[in-house]
């Protein structure tokens, strides 16, 4: 499953194949009123279906399109409303369920505290669940971001952080079948938790599948991995294996396992550094590279360059696929495991 945020704060799009001039683009949605923060997914057949928040009705609300594979709209102009309950929708991410349809998931304030909903639209845009969506945690506190991942049986897992005990923090992951119903414990299954006030705009975690339709999670504040089976069982060590580092990313390698990338900072003679490393943990969460993991890129010892957006993405070859960006500059490496042994390539690219 392969996602891509477009960081605009309007989208536009209408009834026409794809624009030509980068100066103008496809519009998406040209209703007047501000739309924010789109997330985008392939449908698997050739279309890409687009979720947005919207402010349409005064409120923020969720909205979707259809693009054909020529940009044409499939769906209602200016988009079909997903969620029009009161008060404000945000946070929405978005996965393909493989039948040419889409499962959007969002936080939800209509509560008065942040709860997370989620709703299944097919190929036409029909929605499947429950009018404004189904509720997948409500618990006391805050539920908020939202990431989804396709559980490769047309439902999803659903994983968010939470703020539900006071004066610590949760990552938390639910699993929903095609009809919208919880398939775990109800309230989800506890990943991590830790003791830190929780902070709503610090990103805790990070999801992908496994391929066996568990998923693999990421504390990127405790710097530790999980992976699930589709029961919702944890197969790896208690609390997570420990993988260190911050800015952490993670990738799936098809198999079970998963490639993670990390930001290390390096010190000498008074002065720093900043080092990026990947790890490759195999389907039992044994480290497959050396215990700190390999080094990808570093600055140099100056304390003034630093490193930073670390992005990975499988390579469907068994490996990965990982950027980041090094004093304004953007580097990509591209890195293969064949029997333990480590091929590499870096490329600097033009941001």
């Amino acid at each position: 499953m392969y996602k891509k945020i477009l960081p605009f704060v309007m989208i536009i799009f209408f009834c026409i194949g794809w624009s030509n001039d980068p100066g103008v683009n496809t519009p998406v949605c040209t209703i007047s009123s501000s739309q924010w923060y789109p997330q985008i997914v392939s449908d698997g057949f050739g279309s890409t279906i687009i979720a947005w928040e919207d402010n349409r009705n005064g409120n923020r609300d969720i909205y979707a399109q259809l693009l054909d594979p020529t940009g044409k709209a499939e769906w209602t102009a200016n988009g079909i409303p997903i969620c029009t309950a009161i008060k404000r929708q945000k946070n929405i991410d978005i996965a393909a369920y493989g039948a040419g349809g889409a499962i959007i998931v969002w936080q939800d304030k209509r509560s008065d505290s942040y709860d997370i909903y989620a709703q299944r639209v097919d190929h036409s845009g029909t929605k499947l669940w429950a009018n404004n969506g189904v509720p997948v945690c409500t618990a006391v506190g805050d539920q908020e971001a939202p990431k989804i991942i396709s559980d490769g049986a047309g439902g999803a897992i659903i994983s968010w952080q939470d703020s539900q005990i006071p004066g610590e923090t949760s990552i938390i992951a639910q699993r929903i079948d095609s009809s919208g119903n919880l398939l775990w414990t109800p309230g989800g299954e506890v990943i991590f938790n830790f003791d830190s006030e929780y902070y709503s705009r610090y990103e805790y975690f990070d999801i992908v599948p496994d391929e066996s339709g568990g998923a693999i999670i990421i504390s990127k504040y405790t710097f530790k991995a999980q992976r699930l089976n589709s029961d919702g069982t944890f197969q790896w060590q208690a609390g997570g294996v420990p993988v260190g580092g911050y800015d952490m990313n993670v990738a799936s390698d098809g198999s079970g396992g998963a490639f993670i990338g990390k930001i290390v900072t390096e010190h000498m003679y008074g002065v720093f550094r900043h080092c990026v490393y990947a790890q490759h943990l195999d389907s039992n969460g044994m480290k497959l590279w050396a215990e700190d993991g390999i080094q990808v890129g570093c600055s140099s010892f100056s304390n003034h360059e630093c490193l930073y957006g670390l992005r990975m993405i499988p390579d469907a070859q068994g490996g990965c696929i990982l950027t980041y960006i090094h004093y304004w500059e953007c580097f990509c490496s591209r890195r293969l495991s064949e029997n333990s042994i480590l091929k590499s390539s870096s490329r600097r690219l033009y941001c």
